[in-house]
């Protein structure tokens, strides 16, 4: 991941954070439509997915299909868990019912709305870390002993920012 990438997968997780912390302000709000806090739940989804796209360098168009961003992931071996894929019903929550009437559904559940967000969003940090884990080993791996004495690694916020640099 460079560091473009990184700080941008960070920015995604960051905003992803901001949607998700409405949705659980609004969990017990009835006057709030459930055309709101779906609208901030679909919106923390296509960040999640995002931003562990963007992690893995991976680009992606502008969408706010879940689906097409569930499934970029998976044609690069790194499909979400089979239980995290309940997020494509907040898709409708994206243009359609923020913009149009609502459709005759039945009212969003929105604790189970929530928990699914919050299970979203650790498997989500978890791709983010195992990415900046894997970098900083492998840029630790390679800054051994050298020929000219002890080498260390200078780690600063990115892998890709880190330094060998003699001892």
């Amino acid at each position: 991941m460079n560091r473009p990438e990184a700080e941008r997968a960070r920015a995604l997780l960051g905003r992803a954070d901001a949607d998700l912390a409405a949705v659980r302000a609004l969990e017990a709000v009835e006057t709030v439509p459930d055309e709101v806090v779906g609208f901030d739940a679909q919106q923390a989804v296509e960040k999640l997915l995002k931003a562990v796209l963007a992690a893995h360098d991976i680009d992606f168009p502008r969408t706010h299909s879940i689906r097409f961003l569930l499934d970029l992931l998976a044609d690069h071996g790194l499909a979400a868990p089979d239980d995290l894929h309940g997020v494509t019903e907040f898709y409708p929550f994206a243009v359609q019912l923020r913009y149009e009437a609502p459709f005759d559904e039945e009212a969003l559940d929105r604790r189970e709305a929530r928990e699914l967000l919050e299970r979203l969003r650790d498997w989500a940090n978890r791709a983010y870390s195992n990415v900046v884990a894997h970098q900083q080993t492998r840029v630790a791996n390679s800054c051994g002993s050298r020929s000219t004495g002890r080498w260390h690694v200078q780690r600063e916020t990115y892998a890709s920012d880190s330094l060998c640099k003699p001892v």
